[in-house]
């Protein structure tokens, strides 16, 4: 992606660490998607709970709220064609 072609940019190669000396990070961090309108307070509640729901499950089931909606709207004539 793009930050590997800033990294190569800056004399980055690829399995080596970060830093001056490579002494740093070799892999890269990863990003956690967090439940929608929760503090992470209740997310790290839920987390000792094993009672937090799969994030990609959550991102999917909205999406197929909204597609489901989206087809029940009736569509409306083009008034400009």
């Amino acid at each position: 992606g793009i930050g590997s072609k800033l990294l190569a940019k800056m004399g980055y190669k690829s399995g080596q660490g970060l830093g001056r000396q490579n002494q740093g990070l070799i892999n890269p961090i990863e990003a956690h998607v967090l439940p929608k309108g929760k503090s992470l307070d209740a997310v790290l509640e839920l987390k000792k709970k094993n009672k937090l729901p799969d994030a990609f499950k959550i991102k999917k089931h909205r999406k197929k709220i909204t597609i489901e909606k989206q087809k029940k709207i009736p569509e409306q004539k083009d008034i400009f064609t």
